[in-house]
C-alpha cells in the first residue's frame, strides 16, 4: 500500500517517522467532543510510542467526556510534562485547530513544535513541523495503523485494540471504507494481533434503558423538513433524562437513514444555556462546508460546530441545507 497514491496527501510517513525520532517528549492531543476514532487513533499512537521508544516520554493530552468508558482511557495532566519548550505536540484526527481539546496548549508557543495525523480535508499549513494528511484514509486510526506496519513497528494487542475501535466507529463497522480494500486488509491486520474483537463489539452495541428512553423520546419529536429530519434537546429534556449535552450529541443517529431523508441533524443545548451543539450527517450531501459557515467542521457526510445564536442560525442552517441538498438534484 503506498500512502503517496492521492493528490490530496499532504507530508507522508517518513515525515511523521523522523519528526518523532527527533523528541523526548510527545503529548498526543485529540479534538473536542471526542469520538471512537480521536480517541482510539490517540491512545493507539501513544501505546505505540511507549512499546517502540521505551525512552521517550508520552503524553496523552485531554478527556473522553464518557465516551466508551469500557476502554478505560488514561489522560496526563499537561503540567505532567517536564520541558515543554522541548516537546512536540501531535493532533490526531483535527482539521482545524480551533477543534484541538485544551488547544490553547497546542495553538500558542506552549511546545517547541506541531505536527498533526489528520484523515480530513486540510490545507498546507506551515506551523507544522511535520504533516501526514491523507483524505481517503477512513478513520486517522488507519493512517496510524499503516505508520506501525509501514515502519515495522512493533504492536501489541493493547494498541490494536484503540486502533481497531478508532476504525470502526469512524468507517461505521467498515460500511463508509467502500471499495478501499486498504481498510480492510489494515483492520485484519490489527485482528491478527489477538484482542477481544467480540467483547468490543458487544460493548458498542450495548444500551442502556436510560439511553433508550431518549432515543425513543428522539424519534417521538423528530422535525422533518423537505428531504431534512432534526431533533432538538434542550436542557430541560436533558435533566429529565438524566443526560449531559457530551452524551446527547452522540445521538445524533438515532435519525439515521430514515425514508428518503438525505440530511439528519442534532441541535443540543449546552449547560451554559447561551450554546447549542450541532452535529449533521447526510447520504450524499456535503455538509462540512456548512459547518465551516458556524466556525466548525469534518468530513463531506459528518460535520458539527457549536451554534451561539440559533434563533437566527438555525434558518441559517436548514436554509443552506436546503440548498445543498438542489445541488444533488
Amino acid at each position: 500500500m503506498n500512502q503517496n497514491n492521492s493528490t490530496r496527501i499532504i507530508g507522508s510517513i517518513q515525515e511523521i517517522d523522523q519528526v518523532i525520532k527527533n523528541y523526548e517528549e510527545i503529548a498526543i492531543f485529540h479534538h473536542i467532543r471526542p469520538d471512537g476514532d480521536c480517541l482510539g487513533s490517540q491512545a493507539g499512537l501513544a501505546e505505540l510510542l511507549k512499546l517502540n521508544y521505551r525512552n521517550k516520554k508520552i503524553y496523552i493530552i485531554g478527556n473522553a467526556y464518557d465516551a466508551y468508558p469500557w476502554m478505560e482511557w488514561k489522560f496526563n495532566d499537561i503540567s505532567e510534562i517536564k520541558d515543554p519548550k522541548k516537546a512536540l505536540a501531535i493532533t490526531v484526527d483535527v482539521s482545524q485547530k480551533e477543534r484541538i481539546e485544551l488547544g490553547e496548549y497546542f495553538t500558542s508557543d506552549y511546545f517547541h513544535a506541531i505536527a498533526r495525523i489528520d484523515h480530513h480535508e486540510v490545507n498546507h499549513d506551515e506551523k507544522f513541523i511535520a504533516s501526514y494528511i491523507d483524505p481517503d484514509a477512513a478513520a486517522a486510526g488507519e493512517q496510524i495503523t499503516l505508520i506501525a506496519k509501514t515502519l515495522n513497528w512493533k504492536i501489541n494487542s493493547k494498541a490494536a485494540k484503540y486502533l481497531y475501535l478508532s476504525i470502526t466507529t469512524d468507517s461505521n463497522r467498515f460500511a463508509y471504507s467502500g471499495n478501499r480494500f486498504e481498510t480492510l486488509e489494515l483492520g485484519a491486520w490489527l485482528l491478527r494481533q489477538d484482542f477481544n474483537v467480540k467483547e468490543l463489539y458487544d460493548n458498542l452495541a450495548k444500551k442502556t434503558l436510560k439511553s433508550s428512553r431518549l432515543s425513543g423520546h428522539i424519534l417521538e419529536n423528530a422535525i422533518t423538513l423537505d428531504k431534512i429530519i432534526y431533533f432538538e434537546l434542550n436542557q430541560e429534556t436533558l435533566k429529565k433524562y438524566d443526560i449531559t449535552s457530551d452524551i446527547a450529541i452522540r445521538f445524533t443517529n438515532t435519525v439515521a437513514n430514515i425514508d428518503d431523508y438525505e440530511v439528519w441533524f442534532s441541535l443540543v443545548q449546552n449547560e451554559d444555556l447561551k450554546t447549542w451543539k450541532l452535529e449533521m450527517r447526510s447520504k450524499n450531501v456535503a455538509t462540512h462546508e456548512i459547518a465551516k459557515r458556524f466556525k466548525g467542521g469534518g468530513h463531506k457526510n459528518a460535520s458539527g460546530a457549536t451554534l451561539d445564536d440559533i434563533e437566527n442560525q438555525k434558518p441559517e442552517l436548514i436554509k443552506l441545507l436546503q440548498e445543498e441538498i438542489k445541488k444533488q438534484g
